[in-house]
């Protein structure tokens, strides 16, 4: 389903409180990350008087800037700003465990940290945002997990012994 911004209210500078068309509840966004990613071009809509600027497009595809012409931040690009800066959950962590199919052990090399550690973000504990960045960042482009899952030491031998046989 295509993103679809119904209203927008700035909430300090550099975040807004979206509400979404077919959705119940609003989303807060920072863009103050997006805005300074475009260098001196976006660096007008930062200040708080650019921000009391924006609107919602008339389709709801974008929000715009009346400050500044062509300065547009499309919905779909919005709802991955709200996806991306959304906190990484227990939930999120088991979906993109059985997603990657690691092993604990796996994904605890993978980050540096104990098997037990990750058993506990699977389960309750508060996850680190860079965890859930870099997740997020594996799920997009698996290179980096690729490049660095070592295979776990079961594995391996049934891989050799397959390969002997």
């Amino acid at each position: 389903m295509r993103p679809v911004i119904e209203t927008i209210d700035v909430i300090a500078s550099a975040l807004i409180m979206v509400r979404w068309r077919h959705q119940s509840s609003s989303t807060s966004v920072r863009l103050d990350g997006w805005i300074r990613s475009g260098g001196s071009r976006r660096a007008v809509l930062l200040p708080p008087e650019s921000l009391r600027l924006l609107r919602v497009s008339q389709s709801g595809d974008a929000v715009c800037w009346d400050c500044c012409e062509g300065s547009v931040l499309t919905a779909r690009v919005l709802w991955q700003l709200a996806e991306e800066q959304r906190p990484f959950t227990n939930e999120d962590a088991r979906a993109w465990q059985a997603a990657t199919r690691l092993t604990n052990s796996e994904v605890a090399q993978l980050f540096g940290i104990s098997s037990r550690t990750w058993r506990s973000y699977r389960a309750q504990a508060r996850i680190p945002r860079s965890v859930g960045i870099a997740c997020r960042a594996m799920t997009r482009d698996p290179l980096p997990l690729h490049t660095h899952v070592q295979l776990s030491r079961r594995l391996r031998t049934s891989s050799r012994s397959s390969v002997e046989g």
